[in-house]
């Protein structure tokens, strides 16, 4: 007869261990978090749970921590960096392109305002791989 409750530990496609909420090394995954690096691996995470994940082998584990994450409605709401700043996905082509009467955008990776067919601020979410850049309101 087994007496007492187990912690069950599960190993999902290369990942980290994921443990029972009664385990002191569960990690602990922020609700935004939407990638994260277990040390060695790229994971996917939807709802704070680990889903898939990278499959490489690792000498070295590094230290885990989220890498990518669902901007909040401030960050939406209230732009990070003002039009002086350089905007990594924005481009002299690009910035000349914004119709007149587009009042907010999407530039590949950022959601951004914009006036008088001028990006003026956006947020500063990290991209692997930049989309197609459109205007997403107007006036």
């Amino acid at each position: 007869m087994i007496i007492g409750l187990l912690s069950i530990s599960t190993v999902l496609a290369g990942c980290s261990t994921i443990k029972t909420i009664e385990d002191k090394d569960t990690p602990i995954i922020p609700a935004n978090c939407t990638s994260r690096f277990d040390g060695c691996n790229t994971c996917f995470v939807e709802s704070g749970n680990i889903g898939g994940c990278t499959r490489m082998a690792c000498e070295i584990q590094q230290e885990p921590k989220c890498i990518q994450f669902t901007p909040t409605k401030e960050e939406i709401q209230t732009p990070t960096i003002d039009q002086e700043t350089s905007l990594a996905t924005e481009t002299p082509e690009t910035m000349s392109t914004i119709p007149a009467n587009c009042t907010s955008r999407f530039d590949g990776c950022n959601n951004c305002s914009v006036e008088n067919g001028k990006t003026t601020a956006c947020t500063l979410m990290y991209c692997e791989t930049p989309q197609e850049p459109k205007c997403t309101q107007f006036k």
